[in-house]
């Protein structure tokens, strides 16, 4: 989804992929320019918030999916997440669809997709 330039849904897009990289290479949250660290939460399907302390300790993969018969969050840590995802599909891009709310709170509609280019393998027990 192309978004114009200079938008709103541009602007959020943006803001997501970088904060993306952070929390996926960043292991403090003093380093993370895309949020304000006092502030932050994220959460998910109307969940509970989460903070990003939360994320960093237990991945962001597994703050962002819950458990199913594929694959089990409180099974993986943030390295293992990673490396299973990472693997599986080497590009995995975010794209913001709608845009519900603008800063300071930013409430967004995504999706993440990519090719698989090896199996998966995760750990589920």
């Amino acid at each position: 989804m192309k978004h114009e330039a200079g938008s709103l849904p541009d602007l959020v897009e943006k803001l997501v992929k970088n904060w993306e990289i952070e929390a996926s290479y960043k292991t403090s949250l003093a380093d993370w320019r895309t949020i304000d660290q006092k502030t932050y939460t994220f959460s998910l399907n109307g969940g509970p918030p989460q903070t990003g302390e939360h994320m960093l300790n237990v991945g962001t993969y597994n703050a962002l999916l819950t458990a199913s018969s594929y694959y089990d969050p409180a099974h993986n840590d943030f390295e293992t997440s990673h490396k299973a995802f990472k693997r599986m599909m080497p590009t995995f891009a975010w794209e913001v669809t709608e845009v519900y709310s603008g800063p300071p709170t930013v409430v967004f509609k995504w999706r993440h997709w990519g090719d698989m280019a090896n199996d998966y393998v995760g750990y589920n027990e």
